[in-house]
C-alpha cells in the first residue's frame, strides 16, 4: 500500500493514484518539493517527477520498476535494491486488487474525490485570476463555456450500448459546481485555501465635487492585512518553520546578517530568545498609471510590506516571503499621518513584544513566540516621512547624513 508522504491520510495500492492526490492537494502549497526516494533529485512539479518515474509506460506500477532499473541499477551486489511494498508491482493480478480496495471504501473515496475535485477546480480558477490576469467577467464566461463543453464530452462518453445517451444528472459530474460566481469562489478560497483578506479601515472623509456640480461625501480608507494572521499562515509552511527554528547566525564572527550585529545580541528579546520573530518593514510609493501623466499624483499609492529576517538572506528577497501590510493613497498619509496608517501594525508588534508573546499553531501544537521590529527599509523620501523629517523640497537641510543646505549643494556639488 502506498501512502501520501505529505498528509499520510491518503493511501492506495496504485502509486499513480497517490501521485494524482499529491498533484491535486499538495502541489500548489507554498514551497512544494518532492524528492525521489531512490536518488537525491528533487522536483517542484508532479509532472516532472512522474516523467522521471515512468517516461513512456502508462502503468505507473510497472514503470516504477523501469525507473529503478534505468536510474538506479548497479552491478555492486552490496548495494541492495530499496525495499518496495510487499506486493509485486509487476503482478497484474495484484494491481487488480485496487478495485476490491475501492469497493470496500466507496463512501470514503467518493467524498475524498469530490473534495479533491473542487479544490483542484478552485486552484485552477486562482491560477487564471492571479497568473493569467483574467478579469472576473471573462472568468465567469470562461467557466460557463468549459462547463458546457465538459458536460457534452461526458454525455458522449456515457453512451449506452444501444446508442442512447444517459441523461441522468446524478451520473454526470458538473464542473465548477459551487464555484460559479465571484462570491462562491471567494467563500471557498476563504474557507478551504486559507485566503487572508485585507480589512478596510475608514480614516475620515470629506465632500468632493461631482461632475454634475453637487457635493458628495466620500470616505478616505486604507486597507490592512493582519500581521499576526499572516505570521500564522507563514508558520504553516515547513520551510519557514525550518528557517525560524534554526538560527543562521555566523559562527566565525563575520557580519553577514542582522543577527550577527551587536544590537541583536543586546536586544532584550532577541538576546533571550533565539527563535523570536524578526520583522523587517518596507515602505515605498508606486504609480498605478503613467508616472509622467496628469493623473500620476492622484492615483499614487503607498505600500507597506514586511518580511521575516529569520529567513536566510538568500531566500528573503523572494516574492513568496514578502508579505503585504497596508495599502493607502499617498495623499492620505500626508493628511492623516504615518502613525494612523500603521496603527494596526504597531499594535500587532506590541503583542509580539509582550512577555508572553503570541500563541501560534505550529504542527498542530500551540507555541508562544515573541518578536519585534528590527528595521524599516525605504528610499530617501520614504524614510524621511517615516522618521518625521520634512521632505526634500521644503527642508532647509536636504540631506540628514551630511546636513547640506540647498546653497551648499549648488556651490559645493563637486565636493559631495
Amino acid at each position: 500500500m502506498f501512502v501520501c508522504p505529505f498528509c499520510e491520510n491518503f493511501s492506495s495500492s496504485l502509486y499513480g493514484h497517490v501521485l494524482s492526490h499529491i498533484q491535486t492537494i499538495h502541489q500548489h502549497e507554498p514551497g512544494f518539493q518532492m524528492t525521489c526516494q531512490f536518488c537525491p533529485q528533487t522536483y517542484t512539479k508532479i509532472s516532472s517527477y512522474r516523467y522521471n518515474a515512468i517516461q513512456t509506460d502508462q502503468n505507473i506500477t510497472s514503470s516504477f520498476r523501469s525507473h529503478l532499473n534505468k536510474k538506479h541499477h548497479t552491478n555492486n551486489t552490496a548495494n541492495k535494491e530499496p525495499d518496495l511494498p510487499s506486493h509485486d508491482i509487476n503482478d497484474e493480478a495484484q494491481v487488480d486488487t485496487d478495485e476490491q480496495y475501492h469497493d470496500n471504501n466507496d463512501a470514503t473515496h467518493d467524498s475524498t474525490n469530490l473534495m479533491e475535485k473542487k479544490q483542484r477546480e478552485a486552484l485552477f480558477i486562482l491560477k487564471l485570476k492571479e497568473e493569467r490576469m483574467v478579469t472576473q467577467k471573462t472568468l465567469d464566461g470562461l467557466l460557463m463555456d468549459i462547463r458546457e463543453f465538459a458536460q457534452y464530452e461526458m454525455h458522449c462518453l456515457q453512451r449506452q450500448p444501444n446508442g442512447q445517451i444517459d441523461d441522468d444528472p446524478d451520473t454526470t459530474p458538473t464542473l465548477f459546481a459551487g464555484l460559479e460566481t465571484e462570491y462562491l469562489q471567494t467563500k471557498y478560497f476563504r474557507d478551504n485555501l486559507r485566503l487572508l483578506e485585507p480589512n478596510e479601515r475608514v480614516l475620515g472623509g470629506h465632500f468632493r465635487p461631482t461632475s454634475s456640480g453637487c457635493q458628495q461625501y466620500k470616505f478616505d480608507c486604507c486597507y490592512d492585512v493582519p500581521v499576526l494572521e499572516t505570521l500564522q499562515q507563514l508558520l504553516q509552511n515547513k520551510q519557514v518553520q525550518q528557517q525560524v527554528f534554526s538560527s543562521h547566525k555566523s559562527s566565525d564572527n563575520v557580519l553577514r546578517d542582522y543577527c550577527d550585529g551587536a544590537w541583536y545580541s543586546t536586544h532584550e528579546i532577541f538576546s533571550e530568545d533565539p527563535y523570536a520573530l524578526q520583522i523587517q518593514l518596507y515602505y515605498d510609493d508606486i504609480d498605478v498609471c503613467n508616472p509622467i501623466g496628469s493623473k500620476s499624483v492622484v492615483h499614487k499609492l503607498g505600500l507597506f510590506y514586511f518580511t521575516l529576517a529569520n529567513i536566510d538572506p538568500v531566500l528573503r528577497s523572494k516574492l513568496q516571503t514578502i508579505m503585504l501590510v497596508a495599502v493607502v493613497e499617498t495623499s492620505f498619509i500626508s493628511e492623516y499621518g504615518i502613525d494612523t496608517i500603521l496603527q494596526p501594525f504597531i499594535e500587532d508588534v506590541k503583542k509580539l513584544e509582550s512577555p508572553d508573546g503570541v500563541a501560534f499553531e505550529v504542527n498542530g501544537q500551540e507555541k508562544h513566540l515573541r518578536g519585534s521590529l528590527i528595521s524599516v527599509v525605504a528610499d530617501n523620501p520614504a524614510s524621511n516621512l517615516i522618521g518625521g523629517f520634512k521632505n526634500l523640497s521644503s527642508a532647509f537641510r536636504k540631506c540628514r547624513h551630511c546636513l547640506a543646505t540647498a546653497e551648499d549643494i549648488q556651490s559645493k556639488v563637486s565636493l559631495l
